[in-house]
């Protein structure tokens, strides 16, 4: 909600481990480079491994936000 009350638009990647390239193979590392070569202003990343987000963050070239990364942070904690 908070981002679209900015004006901003939302895409999200809700359940992506089960329907996308990552259930083929595709390391998170890849995707966040992908992603991040679409030009968007933040990722926002919820994740279940502890670390995750730092561990993208290097291979990123927008900033990523940790929406939760196992069990380092809760999504409230984390904004």
């Amino acid at each position: 909600m908070a981002a679209h009350h900015l004006g901003m638009r939302v895409v999200s990647g809700d359940r992506a481990g089960e329907t996308t390239s990552a259930k083929k193979g595709e390391s998170l590392h890849d995707a966040i480079r992908t992603i991040s070569s679409y030009h968007p202003h933040i990722v926002a990343l919820r994740h279940p491994e502890n670390g995750a987000a730092a561990a993208v963050a290097k291979v990123s070239s927008v900033p990523v936000i940790n929406l939760g990364d196992g069990a380092n942070q809760h999504p409230t904690q984390a904004l």
